[in-house]
C-alpha cells in the first residue's frame, strides 16, 4: 500500500507543485500591492488558473483515492 502511494505520490506532486506556483504568480500579478492593476489579461488569466486548478483537483483526487484503497484494503484483512 505504502509503495503504491508513494508512486502516485512521486507522479503528481511536480504537477500539484506547478499548480501552486501558478496561483502565487496570479495572486503577485493581481493584488495590487506592488504596481497599477492592468485588468485586460484578468480574464484569459482567470480562465488559465481554473484550468490548472481543476487539473489539481484531479490529481489530489487520484491521490486520496489511492490512499482509500489502501485502507479498505486493510479493513478486507
Amino acid at each position: 500500500r505504502r509503495r503504491r502511494v508513494g508512486q502516485v505520490a512521486n507522479n503528481v506532486y511536480q504537477e500539484i507543485a506547478d499548480v501552486t506556483e501558478s496561483a502565487v504568480r496570479f495572486n503577485d500579478k493581481y493584488d495590487g500591492s506592488n504596481q497599477a492593476l492592468n485588468l485586460e489579461s484578468l480574464p484569459n488569466d482567470l480562465s488559465d488558473l481554473g484550468e490548472r486548478l481543476a487539473v489539481r483537483l484531479e490529481l489530489e483526487d487520484k491521490l486520496a483515492e489511492t490512499l482509500l484503497q489502501g485502507i479498505e484494503e486493510q479493513d478486507d484483512h
